[in-house]
């Protein structure tokens, strides 16, 4: 009998911290955040959705600068596509991952004669330190993400091949 009780109450005490616990964590399962650098190029502003224990990333970037020369304008659009998986416990995490950057490169001519455009596909990958509580709140993030361009060089991004680069990103999870 004493036995039984004690099952009952385990059970009992178990049932209510499992909500809780799961409520904790559902109340972090999305995460919006703008990142610097890293995989959307100069910066991208990004969603995610923990699925599992895998994080899906799509984010958004656009920008344009001028040719080192002054031979012309380049407009850069990129989305970023990272699956990713966070280790470790309290609010201190390592992050690593990987994904797929997709975009679109147009150079137009100071010139006014010479416009070109051109869809890209890069591959990047992820790992570095990621700050985030278990409930809603701020995320930081600081990771190194290896690009390697895909395609002819006057397709790839950022060039043909690998790219070391680095990312810091702000955000909130909610």
């Amino acid at each position: 009998m004493r036995n039984t009780v004690l099952v009952v109450v385990t059970a009992a005490l178990a049932c209510l911290a499992v909500p809780h616990r799961l409520a904790a964590q559902s109340a972090s399962r999305n995460a919006a955040y703008v990142e610097l650098l890293g995989s959307g190029g100069a910066y991208s502003v990004n969603v995610e959705r923990r699925v599992s224990d895998l994080r899906m990333r799509v984010g958004f970037a656009s920008w344009s600068g001028s040719d080192l020369f002054g031979a012309g304008e380049r407009e850069f659009v990129t989305v970023p596509l990272t699956l990713s998986h966070v280790r470790g416990s309290g609010n201190h995490h390592l992050e690593s991952g990987g994904g797929l950057t997709l975009g679109n490169r147009k150079f137009t001519s100071a010139f006014g004669e010479d416009e070109r455009s051109s869809g890209f596909a890069t591959l990047t990958g992820l790992v570095g330190y990621r700050y985030q509580q278990s409930g809603p709140g701020v995320i930081l993030r600081a990771l190194f993400t290896p690009l390697f361009g895909l395609g002819a060089d006057d397709v790839a991004y950022p060039d043909r091949g690998f790219t070391p680069s680095v990312g810091i990103s702000v955000g909130y999870a909610f």
